[in-house]
């Protein structure tokens, strides 16, 4: 999940930070990371170009069907995500 956001934030985010954390304990393990900051202009993403897979909803199925969760959403200032797999 962590390689997937993160290709996602490269294409769809061009130029932000992202910073991502990964844990675990005996209830399962987890995986997140934001993006922050401007995107350099002229760096917007230009939707054109395939994306290679489904995005959130692929993520969020593929974790539902582990017993897993996905969240998502904007920031102030760029967005998140967070993938939880039950152990």
């Amino acid at each position: 999940m962590t390689g997937d956001r993160r290709a996602a934030g490269r294409r769809d985010a061009p130029g932000r930070r992202d910073a991502s954390s990964a844990g675990a304990s005996s209830g399962g393990a987890s995986s997140g990371g934001a993006s922050s900051g401007d995107a350099p202009s002229g760096d917007a993403p230009s939707g054109a170009g395939p994306a290679g897979g489904h995005g959130l909803a692929g993520m969020r199925e593929r974790l539902r069907l582990v017993g897993g969760s996905l969240t998502a959403g904007p920031l102030a200032e760029g967005w998140t995500v967070r993938a939880e797999v039950p152990s």
